[in-house]
């Protein structure tokens, strides 16, 4: 429903001014056409609330939106902190994901939706400060008890420690719609007018972003492979494989994409890299939709490549 809604108004708003000037604070950025809201989109480290601290100064905030695979656990505690004290809202929106350490942040809210995916699970002894095991009992009583006392004093809903607690680690509970809605994690507020403006802003980005140029050195269209691809041939099952391990500049971009994707991960933290692989996936599926149309698969590795910075 809320793909709907996004389709619906990002038409209607075609037609609206260019894109207004964007400030950076780190992983956070803010819109001037939309001047009350502040947008995540990364990790959360230890520079993460200095970073929301100038963003605060400088402009007044009412909305924090949320796009992260989460990441330090402290930072995180002291970030929701601050996010209820200032009373702003949180919104995860549709396309968008706030996992393990970005739900705190996210449940800080005091109106908050999530039309995107919310998840939690248990938190890692990584995140611990002291290096002895000797002392990882007790930072983990004292880290449960702070999550405790904060979500508590924010009157999370009991829901959110059930499936954070219940949840291992190295798994994640992503919380369905009804779930989100019956058990007030989402309090119901009307998002729509935020949701409208994140459209227009998304819009505005596509239009002004120059077509993307094949990466060089690639052979022209129908030529023979030099080299292969970045899997194995003898392998190839679907249509779509067989006409890449066949054509010269589709193997070529594969291969190109497989190396993009390895190098990435080798210098991302294993939550990262493990989004990358399960956003790798997604993409796969949306190339094998082309069949054997060439062109469609062409461009769906040079638009693949340009967003991983190629």
């Amino acid at each position: 429903m809320f793909r709907l809604l996004i389709a619906a108004l990002a038409l209607a708003f075609a037609l609206s001014p260019a894109r207004a000037e964007v400030t950076r604070y780190g992983a956070f950025s803010h819109d001037s056409a939309m001047p009350h809201a502040l947008i995540f989109r990364g990790e959360i480290d230890r520079l993460t609330l200095r970073d929301f601290r100038a963003a605060l100064s400088d402009h007044d905030l009412t909305l924090l939106v949320l796009d992260s695979p989460g990441g330090r656990i402290f930072p995180a505690l002291t970030l929701a902190s601050r996010i209820r004290t200032h009373g702003l809202s949180t919104l995860v929106p549709p396309e968008a994901e706030c996992a393990s350490a970005c739900a705190f942040l996210f449940v800080a809210g005091v109106k908050r939706h999530a039309a995107g995916r919310l998840g939690v699970h248990r938190f890692t002894s990584e995140d611990f400060t002291r290096a002895t095991v000797a002392n990882i009992e007790d930072e983990t009583q004292e880290t449960v008890s702070r999550i405790i006392s904060l979500l508590s004093g924010q009157g999370t809903p009991p829901v959110f420690f059930i499936r954070m607690f219940e949840t291992p680690n190295s798994g994640m509970y992503w919380f369905g719609a009804r779930e989100l809605a019956e058990e007030g994690l989402n309090t119901g507020d009307s998002f729509d007018e935020d949701l409208a403006a994140l459209a227009r802003i998304r819009l505005a980005a596509e239009d002004a972003r120059p077509a993307p140029a094949a990466p060089p050195g690639l052979p022209p269209p129908g030529a023979p492979p030099v080299v292969g691809p970045g899997f194995d041939c003898a392998t190839a099952r679907t249509p779509t494989d067989r006409l890449i391990c066949a054509e010269g500049r589709l193997a070529a971009l594969d291969l190109a994409l497989v190396k993009r994707v390895e190098r990435l991960s080798r210098q991302m933290t294993p939550m990262s890299a493990a989004k990358l692989r399960f956003d790798q996936l997604s993409w796969m599926a949306n190339r094998n939709a082309c069949a054997v149309d060439a062109t469609c698969i062409e461009a769906a590795y040079v638009e693949r490549l340009e967003q991983l910075g190629y």
